[in-house]
């Protein structure tokens, strides 16, 4: 037995141990050979069988209303002729979220940049850099099977997405923006964020001047954001694991319902989020 067949045989002997504090599937363990010779191996580099992910919006659902109230199950997915009737393309995917909901970081990031718009509203742009870490996010990304419509279709993944750029997670609409827990005063271009952490408030800001009946997260994912360019941008249903509309229950369509009988008007937020934003593609 080699040296390196005795340190795996270790170190998995040395994590059965530990697993029912890690509530680690030792089945799934996958253990990265590039760093055998680190003794101990940090926990960092055992995949604990789970992705590296966190949905941005608890129980996910795309939204089944147009802005205007009316009902359309289809109005938030992806795809460059989804609303062809209006602006044609939506890059992104619109997530059901009364105002004021938690929003999350879906990865272990670094804020790209924070800032305003009179179309996006509120914004918040994550950046993924580091090339293990982007890997390992798209490895585990969803086997998500596109939604056949009968007179358009929805998006899959744009002709420019090269990961070896990184990855980004735009988060738009917002109301408010969190305070980096370590320095008291709100998130901003550079910060790190985690996994799991609250970075904002979902909102209406950017919407239409006479407000909206679909209060909504738009979620995009794209490895350069460009909000005009849909060849970067990737369906997000490959790493969201939301409900379209026949995945929904009865009560969470009657939600949606009773949420769209009230307008709710667009904002511009806490003035936390400044107008011109440091831009990074």
């Amino acid at each position: 037995m080699s040296l390196y067949d005795d340190f795996i045989d270790h170190e998995k002997a040395r994590i059965e141990q530990t697993a029912w504090m890690q509530q680690l599937d030792t089945e799934k363990l996958e253990i990265q050979p590039q760093v055998w010779h680190f003794w101990p191996l940090s926990i960092s580099n055992i995949y604990d069988g789970e992705r590296h992910w966190h949905e941005p919006i608890l129980n996910p659902m795309s939204t089944n209303y147009y802005q205007s109230g009316g009902k359309c199950i289809y109005w938030g997915l992806f795809g460059d002729d989804i609303r062809k009737e209006t602006v044609g393309a939506h890059r992104g995917l619109d997530i059901f979220a009364e105002v004021g909901t938690n929003v999350y970081a879906c990865v272990d990031a670094e804020i790209q940049h924070t800032r305003h718009s009179n179309s996006n509203g509120n914004l918040i742009v994550l950046r993924v850099t580091d090339k293990k870490l982007v890997q390992r996010i798209w490895n585990e990304r969803l086997d998500y099977k596109v939604h056949e419509l009968s007179d358009r279709s929805e998006g899959t993944i744009g002709k420019d997405v090269n990961i070896d750029k990184g990855l980004r997670f735009a988060y738009m609409h917002l109301k408010s923006i969190e305070n980096n827990p370590e320095t008291g005063i709100p998130l901003k271009f550079g910060d790190k964020v985690t996994k799991g952490q609250i970075i904002a408030k979902s909102g209406v800001s950017g919407t239409k001047s006479d407000g909206t009946c679909a209060p909504h997260l738009h979620f995009e994912v794209s490895t350069r954001h460009q909000y005009f360019n849909s060849h970067t941008k990737i369906n997000p249903g490959f790493f969201v694991d939301f409900k379209y509309y026949d995945e929904q229950s009865d009560s969470e369509r009657k939600w949606q319902r009773e949420v769209s009988k009230t307008r709710y008007i667009g904002h511009i937020g806490d003035k936390k989020f400044p107008e011109k934003g440091v831009w990074i593609g």
